[in-house]
């Protein structure tokens, strides 16, 4: 087992690699105050997100500022003041249209709100925003601060990192829920090797039994693989629309971060270059493309993984089948990537169990791992630990396992 000094040792590193320092926080929050101020002269305003607490990561260049109406109706009034205050500005269509604006290389976006007392009365998930920020700042430290960030780099990394559609992974604010009742990155490592699906956390200890639980939020609102009760809004689970890959990435990494603690887990894995590497290794040929994302970022993405899932289809009809494919964000593009081989198959995909199994299990199958011919991984496909292997001779396979069963 690996000593805890080493864990620490490389969390220490990535604090200090990945933690925006004070200075940047209060450049982010200098333009966050000058937005909101120039906006109050008309609504109230808050500073929104992980500005307000400085949990964003080293690097971010994005601002939530919500501004409040005591009506639905009355948000329509909010677009001609942006028009008015500052000219260039994006109107973004969603569940409820929000506005951004640039400062330099700085996206701000300004989200209306429903001025509530109550979070009951929310008429959409933006408006209990309000109450996390009141929730959070008031418990979260400079070390927890820390400890969050490097937690949404590493939850990044693995590209679990988004409530979005196409990603339907962590939300930032989940992650920081999460890091309140863990306390420490460390800990959550340490954790990780228990942490298997239908995990509760509940830290208000609104719920004395799981039974209670799924009687007040009903199954729909607790199928996902962890169960996070929103501290300010206790029939609400956080992590409910979380699938069980995002979850298994998440898992898997934690539990090899404990077995070999390395920096190389907090670098991002899914990009134009790890991918074009890992194609190399598996000898894909590859088609990529980049579009411009207009709008709504995740509409945008989960409309192209939607033609890549379209195309998987197309594709079967005609028994070709691609061999892997990802669809994700870099640089403000949205990236289509899809693997295939042209040939016969150089390597073979070798399934494994899924990544929270028990300790014994879990070291046992990566032990074994060592006997096979590994190309690429391990990595987490469809919920599932494997590795790419070596595809061995046709010709040769075949009379081997013939020869087995019909000996002469």
């Amino acid at each position: 087992m690996i000593p805890e000094e080493k864990i620490e040792e490389v969390i220490k590193k990535a604090i200090d690699m990945y933690v925006p320092s004070k200075k940047e926080i209060e450049s982010m929050l200098a333009i966050a105050k000058s937005v909101k101020e120039r906006l109050e002269k008309y609504f109230p305003c808050s500073i929104g997100g992980s500005v307000s607490r400085g949990t964003f990561l080293k690097g971010e260049k994005e601002i939530d500022i919500h501004v409040l109406f005591k009506t639905e109706d009355k948000m329509k009034d909010l677009e001609k003041i942006i028009k008015k205050e500052f000219k260039k500005y994006e109107k973004i269509r969603g569940s409820r249209d929000y506005y951004a604006i640039y400062h330099k290389d700085i996206k701000i976006e300004i989200v209306p709100v429903l001025e509530i007392e109550d979070p009951r009365d929310a008429k959409n998930v933006v408006d209990l925003s309000q109450f996390h920020v009141k929730y959070l700042s008031k418990r979260i430290d400079e070390d927890l601060r820390k400890n969050i960030v490097i937690t949404k780099k590493f939850t990044k990394a693995c590209s679990s990192y988004g409530a979005e559609s196409f990603i339907q992974g962590f939300s930032g604010y989940s992650l920081e829920v999460i890091m309140l009742y863990f306390k420490e990155f460390k800990r959550l490592v340490m954790e990780s090797d228990y942490i298997r699906p239908q995990y509760v956390i509940d830290i208000e200890g609104y719920y004395t039994s799981f039974e209670e639980l799924r009687r007040t939020l009903g199954l729909d609102k607790i199928k996902s693989p962890l169960i996070v009760i929103d501290p300010v809004y206790k029939e609400r689970n956080i992590c409910a629309s979380l699938s069980y890959n995002s979850f298994a990435k998440w898992i898997f990494n934690l539990r090899l971060f404990k077995r070999n603690p390395d920096l190389k887990f907090f670098e991002d894995k899914i990009t134009i270059k790890t991918l074009k590497d890992r194609a190399k290794k598996r000898g894909t040929k590859y088609i990529l493309k980049k579009f411009k994302i207009e709008g709504n970022k995740d509409i945008f993405l989960t409309k192209l993984k939607k033609k890549v899932l379209q195309l998987e289809h197309n594709l079967k009809n005609f028994e070709i089948y691609l061999y892997d494919y990802n669809v994700f964000e870099e640089n403000g593009f949205g990236v289509v990537f899809i693997e295939y081989f042209d040939k016969e198959k150089k390597v073979i995909r070798h399934l494994g169990p899924p990544p929270w199994i028990p300790n014994q299990f879990f070291d046992k199958f990566l032990l074994k791992l060592r006997e096979k011919e590994v190309v690429y991984g391990p990595y987490v496909w469809k919920n599932r630990i494997c590795v790419d292997i070596k595809k061995p001779d046709t010709n040769q396979k075949i009379k081997e396992e013939f020869d087995k069963l019909f000996p002469t």
